[in-house]
């Protein structure tokens, strides 16, 4: 749309006559406040302006135009009568970006109108572009900043729906075996929350399942005229146009994310590209935040494997084992009830030994038949699971469980030395609960971990008529076990110990451990002996590191079980070279920008400064060579390159010495800065000092050059103090620890503005060094108004010792 604005009726139709044969739209103005209230009322695309108006001119209006943050890029073409240069010349200044003369030609009007339009057009749609990117930049921030999966959900949730125009916004991941989905939902005004189950004919003939099968996105304008749009019982909040798009992960969809809106027609294709977008890294922020939780979830687990196995390997008195079992099993699993049933000297039947959360009454009734176990478990089987004992043919007395409000069970065969020793139950109470597939493989070697203790307590319990089946067992187990008696004497050595110790072992039954056990692991038998209670160690020997436990058993005398925790130790060694590494990386990065003290005080104080990201009040020093573009065109390659290196050396060496951070080094220009990353509050001194030993510096530099060379070049020096942001700039692959802000921006405006051999200082140095400094003065020059600033910014050369004299 076009604006013709002229105080002549006649003349501002005729215009808009023209424009409107060549298919534009026009909206005319009869004077400059009129133009100006229909411009903020309706932006036009274009603005043709007659100069000569009463009131308020065309110049004026113009400059009113080109100084609003709101308007500025509105092209503006004067059509004026007046010819002298110096209207041309007003013009220019006010902002004009194209004049017409009265009277004009059709033909050039409307060249020079498609001109700016496709001028103006590329400007929107870059606009556009780098607000599209910004956007996703900042999503792509929020999203990644977390690896807790269900942070990282509400977070992508969260930031879709505000950048789409939607009212709600719903992510769906399928787990790793693709039977359940995890959901969070936002809505607006209200924080996101987490469904509580995900109805499954969504999977099945819903939006959800037309965009996981055709790994599609897509747009619903109207969801009442498209199935794929399901309204569920339950549903209260309408819904006109909907949003969706698969979330790909090498080629495998992973999870669904759905953005609606009350009214029809809401979304186009500009914001399906910004959700497909949204969607691929929304997908890679999950699938790193399952992968970290499985991780996670692995270690706990193998940490938790690890204390229940010393604890039931250390446990050998049968009945505490057996409630040990259960209760074990039941904190495993987060499970409400467990029970351990054992076969029974009929070996038909399974009776309870253990239990913990059921009644006696159920404990006292159950007997378990073989026949119902083996049905269930199957040929090899290691576990089985009812989630719903209501819907399932009895099992032994499950009507009992029931009574008792149990829902479900997790059984788990005791299988040792070849031989069916039970099961651990664990139930479920409540609602059904289908336990998950890594929950069966912790409680399998969990089950498997306490069937062999179990083979261990009982052989020991006789262990002099059951030795042979003991060894049996023993041998199962990579750990090392020894028993001995209360006078010290060794009564069983499993294989495992005999491969440790050496097969001589197995010749010492009866024998004092004295003589052949290494004496760190007799100082360990010896504390148990004194305190007369476990002890344990981490023992180093021939290159191996092993973890040493002995408890006392009464009626037996010790229990040592030693493992072997060198792969452990392994991996401790693995994380504190990453964390030498680390300090490494950090120390190599900062060396490029401060000294070696100061890189010293990072290391020791400041942790974490490259993930920082901090607003900081800096000052900002710009330098740059004069003449150096037309040297580098007269001179050879090498010796450009030589120049810079000197120029570049003497600097640095300038910055470190005055404790100031070098922030850039781009072509012939040096960026440098002082309180920051650490505050300095003498700042504006350690600027001006450096600047003013860089120019003496670099004088010695320019005469050596125009000796040796022929070489003259000069160096001017710009200097403003205020507001930065601090961090960590750039892509993965190459990052840098940078400065942005006004204050950078003025600094490299003002050394522009420097000759050889000043030193131009903003107002805010000049307050910050209280108006003097010592050996220094500051003659005050014409105020400027830098590019980007709303207002003149008063600036200052400094000079080292008096000021010089006026030239006449």
């Amino acid at each position: 749309m076009v604006l013709v604005v002229d105080d002549s009726v006649s003349h501002a139709q005729m215009v808009a006559a023209h424009l409107e044969r060549a298919g534009y739209r026009t909206r005319l103005a009869y004077g400059g406040p009129e133009a100006l209230a229909l411009i903020e009322e309706q932006p036009p695309d274009l603005v043709i302006l007659d100069v000569m108006m009463p009131g308020m001119d065309g110049f004026q209006v113009c400059e009113r135009l080109k100084t609003n943050d709101n308007t500025w890029f509105i092209p503006v073409i004067l059509l004026t009568a007046l010819n002298d240069q110096r209207d041309r010349i007003r013009g220019i200044e006010s902002g004009a970006d194209d004049f017409l003369s009265k009277p004009f030609n059709r033909e050039e009007l409307l060249a020079r109108v498609r001109s700016l339009l496709r001028l103006k057009f590329a400007r929107d749609a870059l606009q556009t572009e780098r607000n599209r990117l910004a956007l996703l930049y900042e999503i792509s921030q929020g999203i990644n900043s977390h690896l807790a999966v269900d942070k990282v959900l509400r977070r992508i949730v969260d930031h879709t729906r505000e950048a789409l125009p939607a009212n709600m916004c719903s992510i769906l991941i399928l787990d790793r075996e693709r039977s359940h989905a995890r959901q969070f939902i936002s809505r607006e005004g209200a924080p996101p929350v987490a469904a509580e189950g995900v109805t499954p004919v969504v999977f099945q003939q819903g939006l959800a399942a037309w965009i996981l099968e055709h790994q599609q996105s897509t747009v619903i304008d109207d969801t009442s005229s498209d199935p794929r749009w399901l309204v569920l019982p339950g549903d209260t909040f309408p819904v006109g146009s909907v949003i969706g798009a698969p979330m790909l992960f090498a080629s495998e969809s992973i999870g669904v994310l759905l953005a609606t809106h009350p009214q029809p027609r809401s979304f186009d294709d500009r914001h399906l590209a910004l959700l497909n977008s949204i969607a691929a890294q929304a997908a890679i922020a999950v699938q790193n935040a399952q992968l970290y939780e499985v991780e996670q979830r692995r270690r706990r687990d193998l940490e938790m494997l690890q204390q229940t196995a010393v604890a039931l390997s250390a446990e050998l008195n049968w009945d505490v084992l057996i409630h040990l079992i259960v209760d074990q099993a039941s904190t495993l699993l987060a499970a409400p009830a467990a029970s351990l049933m054992l076969v029974d000297e009929t070996g038909d039947h399974l009776a309870l030994a253990a239990w913990s959360g059921l009644s006696q009454r159920y404990a006292h009734r159950e007997r378990l038949a073989w026949s119902q176990v083996t049905l269930h478990l199957g040929d090899g089987g290691r576990s089985f699971q009812i989630p719903d004992l209501a819907q399932e043919e009895p099992l032994g007395r499950s009507d009992l469980l029931l009574r008792e409000g149990v829902v479900g069970q997790l059984s788990l065969a005791l299988v040792a030395s070849g031989r069916f020793w039970g099961l651990i139950n664990v139930y479920s109470q409540g609602e059904p609960r289908l336990f998950a597939a890594h929950e069966i493989r912790l409680a399998e070697t969990f089950a498997q971990q306490a069937a062999i203790a179990l083979v261990n307590a009982r052989l020991l319990q006789d262990a002099r008529e059951e030795r042979g089946k003991l060894s049996a067992v023993l041998s199962s187990t990579t750990d090392a076990v020894l028993v001995i008696d209360t006078a010290g004497k060794l009564i069983l050595a499993n294989p495992a110990a005999e491969q440790l110790f050496g097969a001589q072992v197995a010749s010492r039954f009866g024998q004092p451990l004295a003589g052949y056990l290494p004496s760190e692991f007799l100082s360990v038998f010896d504390h148990v002996l004194q305190e007369g209670r476990a002890q344990s160690a981490e023992i180093m020997r021939q290159e191996r590191a092993y973890y040493l436990s002995v408890s006392p058993v009464a009626g037996v005398g010790q229990v040592a079980v030693i493992t072997d925790i060198t792969a452990l130790k392994m991996l401790e060694s693995m994380r504190l070279r990453a964390e030498r590494e680390e300090r490494r990386h950090i120390r190599q990065m900062f060396e490029r920008y401060v000294g070696p003290e100061l890189v010293d005080r990072i290391l020791a104080q400041e942790a974490g400064m490259l993930e920082r990201r901090e607003r900081r009040n800096a000052v900002v020093l710009f330098t740059d060579l004069r003449g150096f573009t037309r040297m580098t065109s007269t001179v050879p390659a090498h010796v450009v390159i030589e120049v810079l290196n000197e120029f570049f050396t003497e600097m640095v060496d300038v910055v470190h010495a005055h404790h100031g951070t070098v922030f850039d080094l781009a072509g012939d220009e040096l960026m440098v800065a002082f309180g920051v990353p650490f505050i300095q509050h003498d700042a504006p001194q350690r600027a001006l000092q450096a600047a003013g030993a860089m120019q003496q510096a670099f004088a010695r530099l320019r005469a050596r050059w125009e000796a040796e060379r022929g070489i003259d070049v000069g160096l001017g020096v710009g200097i403003d103090r205020g507001q930065v942001v601090m961090g960590s700039i750039g892509a993965a692959r190459h990052m840098n620890f940078g400065l942005v802000g006004y204050a950078v921006n003025t600094a490299h405006r003002l050394v522009e503005l420097a000759q050889h051999g000043q030193i131009i200082l903003s107002e805010a140095v000049y307050v910050g060094l209280g108006g003097r400094l010592e050996g220094w003065t500051f003659e005050a020059l014409p105020p400027v108004l830098p590019k980007g600033r709303g207002e003149p910014l008063q600036i200052y050369i400094a000079h080292q010792g008096a000021a010089p004299e006026p030239t006449p």
